[in-house]
């Protein structure tokens, strides 16, 4: 079984220089899995001005929907906008997530009440298809 214990605590940083931001602890999270998640510009997810070709080249190429939680797989969520996803998490079974949040550091807690309504779709990475490193 894997332990996430050396990814709590770790603090916000929205540029990864002295913390994370959500994606690079998604990035930490797989890693512990052996899996390699490419860096992305992370700025696309949260800004709701960029085309959807954006998202789609710079994000969306790389994660499939799935219909329920799986150990490992990303959680998109609703966070600072209810009109737009800007926040990812990474599900470690048993109902809970590994996430970070500004002014926070990093945390195990369950999804649920937590993101009640806030939950836009569990994605299992599936490579970049475009390289064929699946």
């Amino acid at each position: 079984m894997i332990s996430y214990n050396e990814l709590i605590g770790i603090p916000f940083d929205e540029n990864n220089i002295n913390g994370v931001n959500c994606y690079e602890l998604l990035r930490r999270a797989y890693k512990l899995h052996n899996t390699y998640i490419p860096q992305t510009n992370i700025s696309v997810c949260a800004n709701q001005s960029v085309s959807d070709k954006e998202i789609e080249d710079n994000i969306l190429q790389y994660w499939k929907p799935i219909t329920k939680p799986e150990n490992p797989c990303s959680i998109l969520i609703l966070s600072t906008n209810p009109e737009f996803a800007n926040h990812i998490g990474f599900y470690i079974g048993s109902g809970k997530m590994l996430h970070i949040t500004k002014n926070t550091n990093s945390i195990i807690e369950r999804i649920y009440p937590k993101c009640n309504n806030k939950v836009l779709g569990f994605y299992k990475f599936i490579g970049n298809p475009k390289m064929g490193d699946n």
